[in-house]
């Protein structure tokens, strides 16, 4: 059995930061990958330095793009519904990737969130 933090280090140089697979690493079961997808993005870690925080025309969606103590940018996108008192509840699991740069983060954060793309181009229009 894989140790949880194993895990987390294999799931995070495979899949997340796009290093090359090992061949001797050991494989990882698909229910095991999904666990902890889901308790690696719950929220966006105290230690992260939110560099911009991009709402839609509703005011229901966000995008948050953060810098991490490491050196590499992450982005997470967020709901805020009545039901949830207004928090922002994250949306999918994007926080765990990384990016070596705000211009990377923010082209995969603008091909991922189909609304950001169009609220940039929305801005860009009115400037």
């Amino acid at each position: 059995m894989i140790s949880r933090q194993s895990l987390s280090a294999k799931f995070h140089s495979l899949f997340l930061c796009g290093y090359a697979a090992n061949a001797t690493m050991t494989p990882v079961s698909a229910k095991a990958l999904r666990e902890e997808i889901c308790r690696m993005s719950q929220r966006i870690d105290k230690s992260w330095v939110v560099i911009a925080s991009i709402e839609n025309a509703e005011g229901n969606r966000c995008v948050d793009l953060f810098f991490r103590p490491d050196g590499t940018y992450g982005f997470e996108e967020f709901r805020r519904d009545p039901e949830d008192a207004g928090l922002w509840t994250p949306v999918h699991y994007y926080s765990g990737a990384c990016f070596p740069s705000k211009d990377d983060v923010l082209a995969a954060a603008t091909n991922t969130v189909i609304w950001l793309a169009e609220n940039l181009r929305g801005q860009s229009a009115k400037s």
